[in-house]
């Protein structure tokens, strides 16, 4: 059964902002609460912003930015009982970034420019959060290093500002101006005795890559001809284009027939009489893989062998034939040297049958391969001068393979250096130990070479094996970057975005959420926090649906947002920002508050650089009240100490997110309560836990770090909705009628 009773109208609403939200006006048919006179009393409070406690608090109501451009019932909501407003999505990467890489700030600009108009500060939400930017395709910009097959590089320097390198004149006239380079072309005997280039960085062209060039240029002239090419005098990329009258963005691709180094951007012009601006150049690559996605590519190495290069540490690589000491094949023995300090030395007697009967073997945990070049240091020195008898190549201490490997080496009665640097042959391949032969003098099947054998004994140190080639090896998405690519590359993704919307808020958005829930709830690496959020501390499906800066960035990435978002913030007007770091679960009972604890470690490491300002702290409380007594009262002990820990901090506090459900029962094991099923009394019992919530933050939070409070869901959310489906989550319902809850944020903002 239905009944009837009365609302303001919208109509009434957009006219009167000062009236309640609810006022009677005009006849809506909704479902009938319990008793339409328990209320009414409801009726009797003012709207919330005019029980501030004090003019710097600000109330903010978190909003669909869309639906607040559009006006309605929203915008009314917003502008009749709060002082400042905060976007839900809209201003979050994901929503502002498009699969492409193209970023539209449209409707941030609008909604900026709608609450000012309505005198509402802005509350910016977000600037560097993991979530809504997956690794592929959201991210964009980065996508080149997730699984993704084409690359994208900005490899020029070029901005708006200054969008040249190192310029030639030739016989044409050039002046640098804000909007880019002035040129003035004449016709000459040569099109490119009027050029001007912008240097690419000092980079290589590489066949394997498509190569996208694009100029952006303010033609005054009707129509020109103008010449593009990447690369040098000897080839490149090249193309002829047809330069139009006004503003123009030029683009042509290619790959060039062979590599190229040191590559220019060349643009000639000497076609005809002309004058043009140009305004930026961008050049970017693909990289071209081979059908089936995969393509064999060459990854140069270099890498050291011999781990201990002297006999100091544990014995482990070197071995020996030794007939004094008795050894074959196995440990070398260690000698204490007066001047050199512990050594090997290998003792050759004049028994030896074979030129091998004394030998010294050096073994690696590598197989030598085909084409690799070698590079064998190390100090010899012998009680007699003499020259080895050859070096062998084994496979193993003893396990011979073939005759020659590195020079042989002639011995001195004084340490001295050895150095010999070969390339491995077809005979050497899969070797692993090198083998000197030390009997100088007995027979040497090789070469039928004898003579007296002369007893010796040979030192070695300092010994170090060096390594270098070229695998070949099939990748099927991509060629991975450096560290320091992914560093740079991810670092200029996040400026772009932090510059972009700093210029869509064009100054007017003085507080933000710098970084947005970067704390995991666990401390798997012991070092006595909770770490950073990242790829390797999630489940599987949330490492391929998110992007986790500190991967890429490291866990200073919050200095760089702190940094790029005062940068640009003053840029655009805005100084002395307030920049908050936002979390969940900060009022946390499972775990006693530790996850704020631990925050306030991290924004302290953050802050240990003595640049790097961050001033305040977000704690969003997406609560439920629990009907279970004691579940209830240890969430407000929670609540309680982590207002107490956030006084304590010495930064603004804000409740960033503020909504609340209903849990029937214990915590963890009780029933979500859906709106269609709440009771008066459960309404009253969510309005006792609100005044509660308000009124301690007003007592705990010293006024000079009361920033305010956001009621992030001033409605009900709908059965539909993708946050909180169906819950009673607001202090109005879904038909903008008021309901207990009001009252009771509005009696804690009283301090009743």
């Amino acid at each position: 059964m239905k009944n009837i009773y009365k609302f303001l109208s919208l109509a009434t609403i957009l006219t009167s902002f000062s009236a309640c939200i609810d006022d009677p006006y005009e006849e809506y048919s909704v479902e009938k609460p319990q008793s339409i006179s328990e209320y009414e009393y409801l009726k009797e409070y003012d709207v919330l912003k005019n029980y501030l406690p004090n003019d710097n608090f600000k109330l903010a109501s978190g909003v669909s930015a869309t639906d607040f451009v559009n006006g309605g019932t929203c915008y009314v909501l917003a502008k009749t009982n709060f002082n400042e407003v905060v976007a839900g999505n809209e201003m979050k990467y994901g929503s502002c970034v498009a699969d492409n890489g193209t970023m539209n700030f449209v409707t941030v600009s609008d909604f900026v420019n709608l609450a000012k108009e309505a005198n509402l500060s802005v509350f910016g939400h977000t600037l560097c959060w993991h979530a809504q930017q997956g690794q592929y395709p959201k991210t964009s910009v980065l996508g080149h290093i997730t699984e993704r097959k084409l690359v994208d590089r900005d490899v020029t320097d070029a901005d708006n500002t200054n969008p040249v390198c190192t310029w030639n004149g030739g016989q044409g006239e050039f002046t640098s101006t804000a909007e880019g380079l002035h040129v003035v072309s004449h016709k000459t005997a040569n099109f490119w005795d009027v050029q001007f280039w912008n240097s690419v960085g000092a980079k290589d062209l590489n066949p394997d890559f498509t190569y996208t060039i694009k100029v952006t240029i303010d033609s005054k002239s009707y129509q020109n001809k103008m010449n593009f090419k990447l690369g040098d005098w000897g080839g490149g990329i090249e193309t002829q284009l047809d330069v139009i009258l006004g503003t123009k963005t030029y683009e042509f691709q290619g790959s060039p027939a062979s590599k190229i180094g040191n590559a220019d951007l060349m643009l000639q012009s000497g076609f005809d009489e002309g004058e043009y601006i140009v305004k930026e150049i961008k050049v970017t690559h693909h990289e071209n893989f081979w059908e089936g996605g995969t393509k064999v590519v060459e990854n140069p190495y270099k890498k050291e062998l011999i781990t201990n290069v002297d006999s100091e540490g544990e014995n482990t690589n070197f071995f020996a034939n030794d007939k004094v000491s008795g050894i074959s094949t196995g440990k070398a023995d260690v000698f204490n040297d007066p001047t050199q300090g512990k050594c090997f030395v290998v003792h050759n007697k004049d028994v030896a049958t074979w030129s091998w009967d004394a030998q010294f073997f050096i073994n690696v945990d590598h197989k030598f391969t085909t084409g690799e070049k070698a590079t064998l240091k190390m100090k010899i020195k012998a009680d007699t001068e003499m020259d080895a008898d050859g070096c062998q190549a084994h496979v193993g201490p003893g396990n011979y393979k073939h005759w020659a490997f590195f020079d042989s080496p002639h011995f001195t009665t004084e340490w001295k250096d050895y150095s010999s640097t070969i390339t491995i042959t077809a005979d050497q391949n899969e070797v692993t130990c090198v083998a000197f032969n030390l009997s100088k003098g007995a027979p040497n099947v090789d070469d039928n070479t004898t003579g007296p054998v002369t007893p010796n004994n040979y030192y070695f140190d300092d010994i170090q094996i060096i390594v270098e080639g070229v695998t070949k090896e099939t990748v099927e998405d991509r060629i991975p970057q450096t560290e320091k690519e992914l560093y740079d590359t991810t670092y200029r993704a996040l400026e772009k975005f932090i510059s972009g919307i700093m210029t869509a808020s064009n100054g007017y958005v003085k507080a933000w959420d710098v970084v947005n829930e970067p704390l995991s709830g666990e401390d798997k690496d012991g070092d006595g926090k909770y770490d950073l959020q990242s790829s390797k501390n999630v489940s599987e499906d949330d490492a391929k649906a998110n992007f986790y800066w500190s991967d890429y960035l490291g866990d200073t990435y919050v200095r760089d947002a702190v940094a790029l978002a005062r940068k640009y913030g003053s840029a655009t007007g805005a100084d002395n920002l307030q920049l908050f770091v936002n979390d969940y679960n900060l009022e946390s009972t499972w775990d006693n508050n530790q996850k704020l604890k631990d925050l306030i470690k991290w924004i302290e490491y953050w802050e240990s650089d003595g640049v790097t300002k961050i001033d305040g702290i977000g704690s969003q409380m997406h609560i439920s009240y629990y009907s279970d007594p004691e579940s209830q009262k240890s969430q407000e002990d929670h609540i309680v100490e982590m207002l107490n820990l956030m006084a304590a901090s010495g930064k603004l506090c804000r409740i960033s997110e503020l909504d609340m459900g209903y849990v029937d029962g214990k915590q963890f094991a009780g029933q979500t309560i859906k709106t269609t099923e709440m009771t008066l009394e459960m309404h009253k019992q969510m309005a006792e836990f609100y005044k509660f919530i308000v009124k301690k933050y007003l007592e705990i939070i010293p006024a000079s770090q009361q920033y305010g409070i956001c009621q992030w869901c001033p409605t009900d959310s709908p059965a539909n909705s993708g946050w909180r489906a169906g819950e009673p989550t607001g202090l109005w319902n879904e038909q903008y009628n008021r309901k207990p809850q009001y009252a009771g944020f509005a009696e804690g903002l009283q301090n009743k």
